[in-house]
């Protein structure tokens, strides 16, 4: 199910959205956040893809002195939109309701 694509993403990248819903985070905290069921790699890789289809942004953080300047994610307005979409879809697929 990984490559199958719900309203243009990825599971991972459902996963992502989910994530960081509710608060902009880093790559790292997305990552512990999935349990490292993810590689480093392929989380940047579906962020840089959200990034262009609007669903994602990034901002680079302050220099914290542990190790220089984050990048932070968040949701955009159209990244919730498209997770509240597939949320009900799979509710309504799942008789979940």
């Amino acid at each position: 199910m990984e490559n199958s694509s719900i309203y243009g993403l990825t599971l991972q990248q459902i996963k992502i959205l989910h994530v960081i819903e509710t608060e902009e985070k880093y790559g790292y905290q997305i990552m512990k956040e999935l349990d490292n069921k993810i590689l480093l790699g392929s989380l940047y890789n579906s962020l840089k893809a959200m990034e262009k289809k609007g669903y994602v942004e990034s901002k680079w953080g302050e220099d914290d002195n542990k190790g220089g300047r984050r990048k932070y994610y968040r949701i955009t307005p159209g990244g919730v939109r498209v997770l509240e979409y597939v949320r009900a879809d799979l509710i309504s697929q799942f008789n979940l309701a």
